[in-house]
Parts: structure tokens; sequence; C-alpha cells
């Protein structure tokens, strides 16, 4: 067990990371595992704002490490792509997608601003990865509407937007953790020749429904199976070995964040991860927004825990729960943690090498405790 996080990254047993903080730490945790020359698989949304993806993507570039954001690593998912981009229903028309699921508890972390909630972020995001996985090119965010708290009129509980393509196709995007849709989670690409409709796209091993129409002739897939987070693992050490797996490389983050902050922009929110109170001015970005250039390449797997590094206040705060986290070992039931823990913490998970043990190989059988390898969790509350 380290002392700090900081401690965790500067270890030279660990070759990597995984970082599944609230959304807002997600890039200086980022830059600061690549800072300490660590390999990065960081959950989604992968910044609070494109101009963070920006960042991460500039400092990981030339640096050989792999920085990863867990998307797209599902068989379901890369079949979707298979339909869409192979030509199946021929020209794509109309792309929708729906991430909607009931939170009502509002006090819950994903509604805070200073952790760059909303749902736009933390159910959105699915949709606005899937909208781009389907459809012919990049979108431009037409207009968006958003219904927001009470309490704080800056953080959405729901969010629908409209969206353009090139060539003329459309799309909607729904997102909702506290509205009349209470539950939704749907995928759909319209062709000249039929249509693509995946009804729970996001967890498919529980329960999902994948139907293929065209020119009439209707069939069904079948996706179980493991995970999507073995599966995501995998091409992460998989990509760290050097093997072309990255299908999310900050690259396509800043693509997706650029998204999301044009959707804000058009629903008249500020963009997550600024100053207090200051707003984007126009909209428009998304279609032609800087894309920047992401790479990766080296296996095992540790994380950085909490803290804002630069922002001295949050990263004492945070410290402060860290100390109090209990961690377990090999496998073993944790002690339940303290209630400003679940309130505001994420989890840690630490896969440290034993010298001359190839874990990553380890990991890419799906094996996450071997003798040869110290396997340290505390779930993530979030």
């Amino acid at each position: 067990m380290r002392g700090s996080y900081a401690e965790l990254l500067a270890d030279p047993s660990l070759d990597a990371v995984y970082i599944p903080l609230p959304n807002g730490l997600h890039a200086p945790w980022t830059l600061g595992a690549i800072k300490a020359g660590k390999h990065v698989l960081c959950e989604k949304p992968f910044t609070a704002n494109a101009a963070q993806a920006r960042e991460v993507a500039a400092a990981a570039e030339g640096t050989g490490l792999v920085v990863m954001e867990a998307f797209r690593y599902h068989p379901l998912a890369q079949r979707m792509a298979e339909i869409t981009g192979g030509g199946a229903l021929g020209r794509i028309e109309r792309v929708e997608a729906a991430m909607c699921f009931p939170l009502p508890r509002l006090s819950d972390i994903r509604y805070d601003f200073s952790l760059a909630g909303g749902a736009l972020m933390d159910a959105g995001c699915y949709a606005v990865h899937a909208l781009r996985l389907l459809a012919p090119g990049e979108p431009t965010v037409m207009r968006a509407r958003a219904l927001t708290l009470g309490r704080d009129r800056r953080v959405d509980r729901a969010m629908t937007a409209r969206l353009s393509f090139g060539g003329g196709a459309t799309g909607e995007l729904r997102a909702s953790m506290w509205s009349a849709d209470l539950l939704r989670i749907r995928a759909r690409a319209i062709g000249e020749h039929g249509a693509l409709t995946v009804t729970n796209f996001v967890a498919p091993r529980l329960w999902s429904r994948f139907t293929v129409t065209v020119d009439g002739q209707r069939h069904r897939e079948r996706f179980g199976g493991e995970a999507t987070y073995v599966h995501q693992l995998r091409a992460f050490a998989a990509a760290v070995r050097g093997e072309p797996a990255n299908l999310t490389p900050p690259a396509d983050s800043v693509a997706t964040m650029s998204v999301i902050d044009d959707i804000y922009v058009a629903a008249g929110l500020p963009l997550r991860g600024l100053p207090s109170g200051r707003v984007a001015l126009s909209a428009g970005a998304g279609a032609g927004a800087e894309r920047g250039q992401g790479a990766g390449v080296r296996a095992d797997v540790g994380i950085a825990g909490q803290g804002a590094l630069g922002h001295e206040a949050e990263r004492d705060r945070h410290d402060q729960l860290r100390h109090r986290v209990r961690l377990h070992v090999g496998g073993a039931r944790p002690s339940a943690p303290p209630a400003d823990y679940r309130r505001g913490a994420a989890g840690v998970l630490a896969i440290c090498r034993e010298r001359g043990d190839d874990s990553g190989a380890r990991l890419a059988q799906g094996t996450s405790t071997t003798t040869a390898s110290r396997v340290m969790t505390a779930s993530k509350m979030r």
C-alpha cells in the first residue's frame, strides 16, 4: 500500500494505471501518469472538455505510451461498426443514440458541476460515441435542449440534441439521469437499404437485442460472453505489448469531447472544467474542431486515485479521503469505505509486476490475480 497517489505513480514496478475517477479528475491524473511514464486506461468521459483532451493528446504524443479511453471494445460494438461502415445498409441517412437511466439521488457526485458532472457527461458520452461509431463522419451540432437541476442550473439532468453529418445524414441524441425517459439504452442507424437497431449497446452481457433489417429481410444476432471490461483490459494489454489494439486513442477522445462541448454550448450551458461562471460563446466547433494526436506503446496495471494536480485545496480534500481508504489484497472482500469516500472518491486498481513475470500476457488471458502479481482494489463508488 502506498502513502499517496503520487507515490503510486512514482512506483517503478507499475507500468500502467487505470483511472476511474470522477470526470473532473480524469485529465489531471492522466497527465500526471503520462509524466510519470505510465500507460493509461482512462474511463469515459476522457476529460472535462475538449481543450483538456487536446492537452492530454499533446502530452502523450511521441512518448511511446498507450493512452486509451475505455470505449468500444465489446464485439457488439465492433459488429455495429462493421454493418454501418461496410455498406450493408447502403448510404447512412440517420443515426440515433439514447443513454437514459434513473439516478434520482440528486446529491450524487455525477450531478456535481465541480467534478464535471451532468447527464451529457456521464450518460451522454456513451450516446455521442455510439453516434460517431455509426455515422458517416463527424457531426455538427444543430441544436440542443437541457433539463437542469433546480439547485444548480449549470447541471443537466437530461439532454437532447440534433446533429447533422456530411452527405445529408441527420442524428439525434438523448441522455438522461433523471427525466420522463427513465430507461432507454438504444442505438439505431437507418440507411438506404435497411436499418440496424441495438438495444443495450452498453452492457450486452446482461441482455441485448441486435436486429438488422436489409431489403425487408430481418435477422438478429446474439452477443453475450465476457463483460466489456474484460475486452477493454485485453485490448489495453495488447496495445501495451505493441499490437494495434488501441481503437480509442486521445485523438478519438478529442473528437468525442468536441461534440460534448458543442452540445453544451448549443444548450446554453457552461463547459465543464472552466473557471466558475465562464461560458463558451459560440458553437459549431464539432466538425471542424482541432483534433489532437495521440499514440501509445509498453504491461501491468495500476492506478492513480484522486486529487487534482495543481489545485491545492481540492487535492488536500481528496488526500484526506484517500488516506482513509482500506485496500484489500488478492481478491479478499474490501471493508466498506467511509461515507465521505462513497460520496466523492473513486476506485483504486493496482496490478503490480513482480520481476521476471510477463503479467501483460496474463492480463491478455483475462487473469486478474496470479502468484506473480499483487492485486489491490477498492470499489469505485460513483
